[in-house]
C-alpha cells in the first residue's frame, strides 16, 4: 500500500510533469528515430523503445480496473492516455483506494519509460 509521504512524493513529480512547459516543435526520438511534438507523450504512449514496459503496465492495472474503464483508458489518444497517467479522471470514475492504486502503478511505469528511454 501506499503511505502518504510516498503518496505525497508521487503527487509532487506528477505536478512537476503536469507543470513544465508544452512544446510542440518536431523533434526526432534518440531512440526510434520517428518524429513526434511532445515528448512525455512520445516516451509513455508512442515509442516502441518503452512497448514493453506499456504491454507490462496494461498487464498490472487490468486487474485493478473494470473492464469499461480499462476499456476508455485505451480508447484515448496518446494525449489523453498521457493526461490519465498523470491524473487527469478515467471514465467512470474511479473509487478512491483504485484511483491511488492506479496512480501509484501509473507513476512507476512512467518512471521506468523515462529510466529506460534516457539510459
Amino acid at each position: 500500500m501506499c503511505n502518504r509521504t510516498s503518496l505525497r512524493n508521487i503527487m509532487f513529480v506528477i505536478s512537476r510533469l503536469w507543470s513544465r512547459p508544452l512544446t510542440l516543435e518536431n523533434r526526432t526520438c534518440i531512440n526510434c528515430g520517428e518524429i513526434y511534438q511532445e515528448e512525455l507523450v512520445h516516451v509513455i504512449c508512442e515509442c516502441p523503445s518503452t512497448s514493453e514496459l506499456r504491454s507490462q503496465f496494461l498487464e498490472t492495472i487490468s486487474d485493478k480496473l473494470l473492464p469499461e474503464q480499462r476499456q476508455s483508458l485505451l480508447l484515448q489518444d496518446s494525449v489523453s492516455q498521457t493526461l490519465k497517467l498523470l491524473g487527469a479522471p478515467i471514465e467512470p470514475i474511479l473509487d478512491w483506494g483504485t484511483e491511488v492504486t492506479f496512480i501509484r502503478t501509473s507513476f512507476q511505469f512512467i518512471v521506468q519509460c523515462l529510466r529506460q528511454y534516457f539510459m
